[in-house]
Formats: C-alpha cells, sequence, structure tokens
C-alpha cells in the first residue's frame, strides 16, 4: 500500500503540488524549481519514467538542499525484486497501428453549477491525445444558465456537446450523459478534477486487457494541497485509498480474487473510471437513489464496479491513467465528506441485497473481516484529534445508509426486486463467488 505521510510538523505547511520525469533529466533541479515558484518549503512529488507513474514523495525545501538524485530515488515505493512499483507496459500508444487500434471513447461530464470547474477540465482535455474521443456536458438541475452558456461558448476542435437533466442527482445526469454518448466505451470525469493527457490511453490500456473487461479505473492524485483538510483527506488515503501503482485486475471467476461485494480496497473511484456500454446497460446503469443530489451522497460508482463484476466481467484498475482531483478544502467539508461516505457504504449494501436478497449470506460471510478493518482503521494518521474525527466519523453512517436507501426507492417508486438482466449477457459465463 503506497500512502505517503506528511512528515510530523508542529503546523501544517502547504505544498506544491508537482511531477517530474525521469527520462526527461535531472529531477532533483526540476523539484527545487517548482517550490521556487509556488513559495513553498515543502512538496509532494509524483515521479514519472516515459509517462508511467513510478512512485510518490513528500520533501521539504531542507531536505532537498542535500537531497540528490539517488537519494531521492530511494524514497519511492519498490516491489520485491528491487524494481519501480510500476513499470511501462510496452505499448507504444504514439505508433500508427496502436492508435488505429484503439476504442473511441465518450467522455461524460456531470456538472451542476461549478462554471470555474468545469472549464479547468474542459481545458485538460483539450490537452489530451487521444486519435477519437467526445465530450457530453450533462447540466444536472441548474439554477441558471452559466453552464450552458459554459459550454456553447467554449471554443475548441474538441465541441463539446451539451445534455439537460432536469432532475438532481449525480447518477441521472450520468445516465443522461449514458444516453446521449455516442461511442461504446464511457468515460467518467468530475467537474472537480483535471486529467492528464495521457489519461484516456490510459484506460484504453486497460480496456485492452481483454473484450470481457467490463470496467476500468485510474489513478488519482491530489490537485492541491493547499489546506489542511486537504492534506488530511491525502494522509486518511485519499481518492488511492489501498491502491497504488501497481495494475490490478479483479476477476469473478478467480477463486483468489477480491471478493466483488466486498470494496476495501476499493475497485476503483467515480470521477476517474470507464464502463464498456454493454457492461454498464446489463446492470441497468447507474443506480439513480444513490449519488450526490441525493441523501446518499455516494456508493453509486462502488455498486457500479460490483454488480458489472457479479455479471461477470472482470475490472482493471489502471495506474496510467492518471487525473488531478482538488480535495475538499475546509475541515468541515471534509468531515461531511467522511460522514456520507459511511451513509453511502451502508446504502450500497442495502441496494446490493434489494436488487438480490439471496446475496445476504455471502455479506454475512463478510461481516468477521469487516469488523477487523473497522477496528484496525489503516489509513488513520493518528496524529491529531481532527484526524481521528475524520478517520471514524463514518461508522455511525453505516447504520442510516440502508434506511435512507429504502426510503429513498420506495420514495421514487422505483424499488427493485432483483438485479437488471438485459438480453445480452456477459462475453464469458459466470463462475465468481
Amino acid at each position: 500500500m503506497n500512502v505517503h505521510r506528511t512528515p510530523g510538523t508542529a503546523a501544517f505547511q502547504p505544498a506544491v503540488v508537482t511531477s517530474v520525469d525521469e527520462r526527461r533529466g535531472p529531477i532533483v533541479p526540476e523539484i527545487r524549481a517548482a517550490l521556487a515558484a509556488g513559495e513553498k518549503q515543502r512538496a509532494f512529488v509524483v515521479v514519472f519514467r516515459d509517462g508511467v507513474p513510478l512512485g510518490t514523495a513528500y520533501v521539504t525545501s531542507q531536505e532537498l538542499a542535500s537531497e540528490t538524485e539517488a537519494s531521492f530515488s530511494r524514497r519511492l515505493p519498490k516491489t520485491d525484486d528491487g524494481q519501480p512499483a510500476c513499470r511501462p507496459l510496452g505499448t507504444d500508444s504514439s505508433s500508427d497501428a496502436t492508435r488505429s487500434r484503439l476504442p473511441a471513447v465518450s467522455v461524460i461530464v456531470c456538472s451542476r453549477n461549478r462554471v470555474r470547474g468545469l472549464l479547468a477540465l474542459l481545458r485538460s482535455l483539450e490537452r489530451v491525445d487521444y486519435p477519437d474521443f467526445e465530450v457530453v456536458v450533462v447540466d444536472n438541475a441548474p439554477p441558471n444558465d452559466d453552464t450552458r452558456r459554459a459550454v456553447a461558448e467554449f471554443r475548441s476542435k474538441m465541441r463539446p456537446r451539451y445534455v439537460l437533466e432536469p432532475v438532481p442527482g449525480q447518477t441521472r445526469a450520468r445516465n443522461a450523459g449514458v444516453a446521449a454518448a455516442r461511442h461504446d466505451v464511457l468515460a467518467f470525469a468530475d467537474d472537480d478534477t483535471v486529467v492528464e493527457a495521457s489519461w484516456l490511453h490510459g484506460l484504453a490500456r486497460g480496456f485492452a486487457e481483454g473484450e470481457d473487461v467490463g470496467a476500468v479505473s485510474g489513478l488519482t492524485f491530489p490537485a492541491e494541497l493547499e489546506t489542511e483538510a486537504q492534506q488530511l483527506f491525502e494522509d486518511l488515503g485519499g481518492h488511492r485509498k489501498g491502491r497504488g501503482f501497481t495494475r490490478v485486475i479483479f476477476d469473478p471467476s478467480s477463486p483468489d480474487a477480491q471478493h466483488p461485494m466486498y470494496p476495501l480496497p476499493q475497485f476503483g473511484v467515480g470521477c476517474n473510471m470507464a464502463f464498456r456500454r454493454r457492461a454498464l446497460e446489463q446492470v441497468g446503469g447507474f443506480d439513480v437513489a444513490l449519488g450526490p443530489g441525493t441523501r446518499l451522497p455516494g456508493g453509486d460508482d462502488t455498486l457500479a464496479f460490483t454488480e458489472v463484476m457479479l455479471a461477470g466481467w472482470r475490472v482493471v484498475y489502471e495506474p496510467t491513467s492518471i487525473i488531478w482531483h482538488f480535495h475538499r478544502r475546509s475541515m468541515d467539508q471534509l468531515i461531511a465528506q467522511r460522514r456520507g461516505y459511511g451513509v453511502a457504504l451502508g446504502a450500497y449494501y442495502a441496494a446490493l441485497l434489494a436488487r438480490e436478497p439471496g446475496r445476504l449470506w455471502q455479506l454475512v460471510k463478510l461481516v468477521p473481516r469487516a469488523l477487523s478493518d473497522l477496528r484496525a482503521n489503516p489509513w488513520s494518521s493518528g496524529s491529531s484529534r481532527q484526524s481521528t474525527r475524520a478517520s471514524t466519523i463514518y461508522r455511525p453512517g453505516l447504520a442510516l445508509g440502508p434506511i435512507l436507501y429504502a426510503y429513498t426507492r420506495v420514495n421514487n417508486s422505483v424499488f427493485p426486486a432483483a438485479r437488471p438482466v438485459p438480453a445480452s449477457g456477459p462475453l464469458r459465463p459466470r463462475s465468481g463467488p
């Protein structure tokens, strides 16, 4: 597990977030320049080699004064054989032959009244080097016309398309984006992120693992570490919680695979994920009772990954698919987010049972491990009262989640008796857990 903690200090210090590439030359001078440009004493550094992430490290200006290339390299995580934790995959994505095999992608961006973040994401998508993709912006229950005008006035060869979803809820917006998308690979990015230029190539690498790959998720780094709340979110695991720089394939047919109904470590994150259209439609799309904009501010992405695996598809975590996320800036926002995570996790399990009650026994067998993990709380930094509160506040919500889920589904009159089954099933027989 590659969780990088802040060196112990008396007071929080903001950090410059920067990236360097070993192949471009000495990296220590680059880090020094980034610190000087950002006028900060601390840096969070992501190190790449030819576009492949090798690891991350925190470094202070004081430490950097005596740092060498070799000593900095020793900060990065290594595998048992001493090699970097993530290695190039041997795919030359720039060659004509490779580019001709890349699938066309629909990038779906759901937004509500956050024009500044949306424009930052669209500008980063302009820099994406990928031969065939479209961008669909879904405006979710907008209070004004700002998002529509921003998309209409965005001058780019990318030409994003605008879709209106009048009913609030991110999952409704995602489903609307899926309906409007033209392509069979559906990628999702949020309006509080910016993407790496190679983002879609990374997702394509995941799908290239086989036609039975139903979903791919990538690696998400912080876009800034300006506040104590943002740093604490990273110390608690961030959006990489339990996932590092090594590709992971979740195969429901493998007896040694992580159980599809036990998302710890998580299978993926909603701000950096993609689905094969057939797999997502097979499980009925995103559950509209879950996600931001509802009483249950999450769980929709995790449920989609789980249902896809339970339907017999494989899911790939591909660390070369990289997005940068702007974390919550205030401690109150972080606490509310953590509380919401607990409610969403409880609702996630309620949704699994609502779709197929026969799953209850499988969930019961997972209880001992869940209790152990809750007690262990491996991502708590434990360095302050705020840290302890943020790392445990989600627990009370676990019991509330199922109640809110049942209420929401009944209130919407769409409570499912079982998981939807389409005409076309998975590409291989299910033999999962």
